[in-house]
């Protein structure tokens, strides 16, 4: 897309271009994010519809190819609370905690 130019209103209203908006995929009522740009004075626009799909993409990244995280995390609490009993277990069978407590005087 070449570059467009765009006018703001009195009431602070910014009039994008129909090739912007064709570009965009931007509908009536479609809600804009305004970023700061790399540079001074420069704004990105983006539409919401594009930072989902890029949310969904980095989340895609970390997503496990095979099973559900779910799963996966029910499974390591597991291993967790076994190891766990393990060494409750160890440790109320120690010598130490078997012998009897001392009779006050």
């Amino acid at each position: 897309m070449q570059p467009q130019r765009g006018r703001i209103d009195r009431s602070g209203r910014l009039v994008i271009p129909a090739p912007v908006r064709r570009e965009l995929e931007l509908r009536d009522g479609d809600e804009l994010t305004f970023v700061s740009g790399e540079t001074p004075g420069e704004v990105r626009l983006v539409s919401r519809r594009a930072a989902v799909r890029r949310a969904q993409a980095l989340v895609r990244q970390y997503a496990l190819r095979d099973g559900s995280a779910v799963d996966e995390l029910l499974a390591e609490r597991r291993r967790d609370a076994e190891l766990e009993a393990a060494e409750f277990q160890e440790h109320s069978q120690s010598p130490e905690r078997s012998r009897a407590p001392h009779a006050k005087t």
